[in-house]
């Protein structure tokens, strides 16, 4: 018997019951980062990627968004996912919590 048996039934059955759930998350997730993405290509220029780059250096901002890695070379993606990408964790984090909590309960 190995460890992983009945696993595939498992999967299958968790599938089955979030077969709409699951897919509308992930969509969710995927569509406000694409959306991101193309609203800071849209709005920022380099100058402006540059002082935001700058402000993401201050203190509370680093507090708030994380320490920033890339942007002494900044670029879109690096914005995004030195500031953002902070937040689109914790939806993902709020995601999961639902969904566990969903499947803990009896219905």
């Amino acid at each position: 018997m190995s460890t992983l048996t009945g696993t595939g039934q498992v999967l299958r059955f968790l599938l089955r019951r979030d077969r709409v759930r699951a897919p509308l998350w992930v969509l969710g997730m995927t569509l406000m980062t694409a959306y991101i993405v193309v609203e800071l290509g849209t709005v920022l220029d380099e100058e402006s990627l540059q002082g935001m780059a700058q402000m993401a250096s201050a203190p509370v901002t680093a507090l708030i968004g994380g320490p920033g890695y890339g942007f002494d070379d900044i670029t879109v993606p690096r914005f995004l996912a030195g500031l953002y990408g902070a937040y689109l964790m914790l939806g993902a984090a709020f995601m999961s919590m639902t969904t566990i909590t969903r499947h803990t309960r009896a219905e």
